[in-house]
């Protein structure tokens, strides 16, 4: 929780005085920023979040030893006959061992790729966020969890929440932030005549700016929190502003 004091130093007071007031104004500054969001805060270095992410890690690490590679000529000449007619299946020619292991001295020849798609694509996600600097998100928890990377930092956070926590995550929230969000309750409707209220809070901070939202859409309830940096927040704002009208 974010305590409320003076950072400013009365005309009268020491100068020793002031470097402690200053020592505790910075420490505090730094508290605010480190709310964790599944252990993780918005701002943290690609390195910092492997550090504190293991699991990711292993996959990350999985990844690599699982993708195609070159094969040597000795491997391939160990390899079953089974394996051979395996691994010469979709190559030109359909070769036998000895051509195998030709294309093996030549370096062209390439492991069997036994990732399912879905490992292959997760597998591309992740290498592309957190080695190739890509700003596209990757998720590694069955799609309830979307982390983004720009400039080698993580810049936003995506979760999709539990219907019916919002209530529960707006204290937690509130209480891993420091301050109170402006909530409000706007109105919609479906072409079937239905209408609801959905709910909404969000917090603005030097840190971070966070929405959590309760959509209770009878036909597709939600509950999603959004958390991103402030500098990636403000950028938003900006581009939103400068975004041309359909009648420019």
């Amino acid at each position: 929780m974010v305590s409320v004091f003076n950072c400013h130093a009365s005309r009268g007071g020491t100068l020793k005085k002031y470097f402690w007031i200053l020592l505790f104004c910075l420490a505090g500054q730094s508290f605010i920023a480190q709310t964790l969001i599944k252990g993780h805060r918005v701002g943290e270095t690609i390195e910092e979040f492997l550090q504190t992410a293991p699991a990711i890690q292993t996959q990350l690490a999985t990844c690599h030893t699982s993708k195609p590679r070159p094969l040597t000529p000795d491997e391939v000449s160990k390899m079953s006959q089974i394996q051979v007619q395996l691994l010469a299946v979709g190559l030109p020619g359909f070769p036998n061992r000895k051509g195998l292991i030709k294309l093996a001295q030549q370096g062209t020849l390439m492991s069997v790729d036994a990732r399912t798609a879905r490992e292959k694509t997760e597998c591309q996600m992740l290498v592309d966020a957190l080695e190739n600097g890509s700003k596209l998100p990757f998720t590694s928890d069955y799609n309830r969890t979307f982390w983004f990377f720009s400039d080698r930092k993580l810049v936003e956070i995506m979760l999709s929440l539990q219907v019916g926590t919002y209530d529960e995550v707006l204290i937690d929230l509130t209480k891993k932030i420091g301050f109170i969000p402006i909530e409000s309750k706007p109105s919609f409707s479906n072409a079937y005549g239905a209408t609801w209220n959905n709910r909404v809070a969000i917090w603005l901070s030097s840190e971070l700016e966070a929405k959590l939202l309760d959509n209770r859409n009878p036909a597709d309830p939600s509950v999603d929190l959004t958390v991103m940096t402030r500098a990636a927040y403000d950028d938003s704002v900006k581009q939103e502003a400068n975004k041309p009208s359909p009648l420019d």
